[in-house]
């Protein structure tokens, strides 16, 4: 099963293709499309391929959902019931652009983290190097960093940050309360809160602060809590960051950030409470 990873993998092995640098009529992508659906227009020179990237990476991990027309997968997607808010757009997901500014979609990407803040990181198809040159036809396959302000929908391609549920319904959090030192009772309390508080705002995302101390985080870490965080408290603490991530479902790279944040909330919003 093609997960979010696979298809963030693919679409930015892709990053540096440029239509202009094509010896073959069309695009790489178009050429691919025109294959699939038995139309050879879409081989054509000068055809966006926006969305037709998209669905070249989708059908590369092994998801077959082809579009050509940003505005018809969104409709598409609304009639799955996967046209989503762009505030909760995960990596992975698509995200489509309406850079007319006339009210229908015109451009489209995958996402490549989550929202932080008003920004979120894309891998786009048929954009610009730059910001000065045509955002969506700019004929290269390229890197982003994006206003939220410019995102129109977010469109769920796979749900693989599936939330662990107790017997009762509620998010299972006992593996997060295991990395933290909290009793294991799947009841998000104070002391669950206020020690996964503590690491987290330890981690460079959250700016290496310590809201409770530097020997208390050390005391949920399990190193010496002497109030110096050198690096033994550093790399136990990115120990602890990567089992929480485990018991999230998503990379345990020990490094928290947007995508593990929106993990933690996904699982925070369905938790027992005392």
């Amino acid at each position: 099963m093609a997960t979010r990873a696979d298809i963030i993998r693919v679409a930015k092995g892709e990053v540096g293709y440029s239509r202009w640098a094509d010896e073959e009529n069309g695009t790489k992508y178009g050429r691919w499309y025109a294959h699939a659906t038995g139309n050879p227009m879409f081989a054509a020179s000068g055809v966006p391929y926006c969305d037709m990237f998209v669905s070249w990476v989708l059908s590369t991990v092994g998801i077959a959902w082809r579009s050509a027309y940003v505005p018809g997968r969104e409709n598409e997607a609304r009639a799955r019931g996967v046209l989503i808010s762009k505030w909760d757009v995960r990596p992975g997901d698509a995200v489509t652009f309406d850079w007319q500014g006339d009210g229908e979609s015109d451009h489209i990407g995958i996402a490549v983290t989550a929202p932080y803040g008003n920004k979120i990181d894309t891998v786009e198809g048929n954009t610009s190097w730059g910001y000065s040159g045509s955002q969506g036809n700019g004929g290269v396959v390229a890197s982003k960093q994006r206003d939220m302000d410019d995102i129109v929908w977010g469109i769920r391609i796979v749900d693989d940050y599936a939330v662990s549920r107790a017997s009762d319904g509620t998010s299972n959090i006992t593996g997060i309360q295991a990395a933290i030192g909290s009793v294991p009772d799947n009841i998000l309390g104070p002391d669950t809160e206020k020690r996964l508080y503590a690491v987290v705002a330890a981690s460079n995302w959250a700016g290496n602060h310590f809201p409770f101390g530097v020997a208390y985080t050390q005391s949920i870490i399990g190193t010496q809590p002497d109030g110096v965080w050198g690096d033994a408290s550093e790399a136990a603490h990115d120990r602890v960051i990567a089992s929480i991530q485990r018991a999230l479902g998503v990379e345990d790279d020990g490094i928290w950030g947007p995508t593990s944040q929106a993990a933690w909330e996904r699982y925070r919003r369905n938790a027992k409470r005392p």
